[in-house]
């Protein structure tokens, strides 16, 4: 749990740095890298499922892939009137 919390700390200072202000005090940046975890989690699942003994590193990166092209649709899916 420490490395993941000072993994976190890493990106958000990261992402406050890049955006330099654009959004004080709101979560919007803090929530980064939750997203970016959750999307490694998910990648992780079919990669580590009962087929991971076939499957080699250019599979992970394509779950990777998957996963983060996917944030867009997720942030549009949250921000949708319901």
């Amino acid at each position: 749990m420490r490395h993941c919390s000072e993994v976190s700390a890493s990106v958000e200072r990261i992402v406050a740095d890049r955006l330099a202000g654009q959004f004080p005090g709101r979560i919007e940046p803090r929530l980064l890298p939750a997203l970016m975890l959750a999307a490694c989690h998910r990648a992780l699942e079919p990669w580590t499922s009962a087929d991971a003994a076939r499957q080699d590193r250019a599979v992970l990166v394509r779950h990777l892939r998957e996963a983060f092209a996917a944030i867009p649709a997720v942030a549009a899916l949250a921000a949708a009137d319901g």
